[in-house]
């Protein structure tokens, strides 16, 4: 998919194509450069400081209910859904 959008946008700026080995690179090169923009933007996220006392979301996500009942876990439940909102 990436390859193909990669030909059409060159075709419509009538750039000659490189080779299919290349072609190949720059796309690799492209997913390798997304994933780590992902990741670091999702390593800040978990280590951003979450309510007033300083714990962060991973810290948050790690914490256990405080008792075991249906309360509790759901809102243990709920907590990467709003991580990931």
């Amino acid at each position: 998919m990436l390859a193909t959008t990669l030909v059409e946008s060159l075709r419509r700026k009538t750039v000659l194509l490189p080779s299919p080995g290349i072609i190949e690179r720059i796309c690799s090169e492209a997913i390798t450069r997304a994933n780590r923009c992902v990741y670091n933007r999702a390593t800040v996220a978990a280590l951003t400081t979450f309510s007033s006392d300083g714990t962060t979301w991973l810290a948050c996500l790690r914490q256990s209910p405080v008792k075991p009942n249906s309360r509790h876990m759901l809102e243990h439940i709920e907590r990467p859904k709003a991580w990931q909102a």
